[in-house]
């Protein structure tokens, strides 16, 4: 029921506004045989099925992440994503407006975003049905090149930390195992660890959690190819 309830609140057919996703829309495109549309903006695109918007970090960076913090509000959750300015905008300021909103409370009555910390790029999550006492969660929205220092993290996402510019460029790639290493030295034990990007290279943020993290915990990969791998039949 309540992931019923929280998918009912998302913006559905051609209502996208500017605050939930950053971008405005220009163009609502059909694609494909199923109900699945594409959302042309001015640097990105963003597709939609049945109506609800399944970009990457739409479903795991803001409404898993704000799910997340709706059943575990002491819980602390770090996003780490290309930019600061990306990270606050895109991610920080969605989840912070999503969980603020009427829906989201109707979903997870109680929890809201403390007022005294209500930033977009950190703010603490706290149950007004729970004693004052409790302890408060913390979402923070990361560049990759921040230092998540004194943040602890019980689920860490890693939401396109790297560029397809910056994947090519060897300097880039370079210091990426330092940049995980601090955002990975965060997690709580048991903690959710999930990374996303899309691949562009063999050393990029895959492909270094693979090498030299593949020991941390059983692995889930889920691959999306560009194009086929093998012979795919639609019904």
């Amino acid at each position: 029921k309540r992931g019923h309830l929280l998918q009912a609140s998302t913006p559905r057919f051609c209502e996208f506004p500017v605050k939930w996703f950053g971008d405005e829309v220009q163009k609502v495109s059909q694609i494909g045989k199923l109900a699945c549309r594409c959302l042309t903006v001015a640097v990105d695109h963003t597709f939609t099925v049945r109506d609800v918007v399944v970009h990457n970090t739409n479903l795991a960076s803001i409404l898993f992440a704000s799910w997340y913090l709706g059943r575990h509000p002491s819980h602390d959750v770090i996003v780490g994503s290309l930019s600061s300015e990306f990270a606050e905008n895109n991610i920080g300021g969605p989840v912070r407006n999503l969980i603020q909103s009427p829906e989201y409370r109707r979903v997870f009555p109680g929890v809201n975003v403390s007022q005294d910390t209500a930033a977009k790029g950190a703010f603490r999550i706290f149950n007004e049905q729970m004693s004052v006492r409790q302890r408060r969660g913390m979402f923070a929205a990361l560049g990759r090149t921040a230092a998540p220092t004194g943040k602890g993290a019980s689920l860490l996402l890693l939401d396109d930390l790297l560029s397809e510019q910056d994947a090519y460029n060897a300097t880039e790639r370079a210091h990426l195992f330092d940049q995980i290493y601090r955002f990975r030295s965060r997690l709580a034990p048991n903690a959710v660890w999930v990374v996303i990007n899309t691949r562009y290279h063999e050393d990029d943020v895959v492909g270094v959690v693979k090498k030299r993290y593949a020991a941390d915990r059983k692995w889930e990969v889920v691959t999306l190819p560009v194009y086929a791998e093998q012979r795919e039949s639609w019904p």
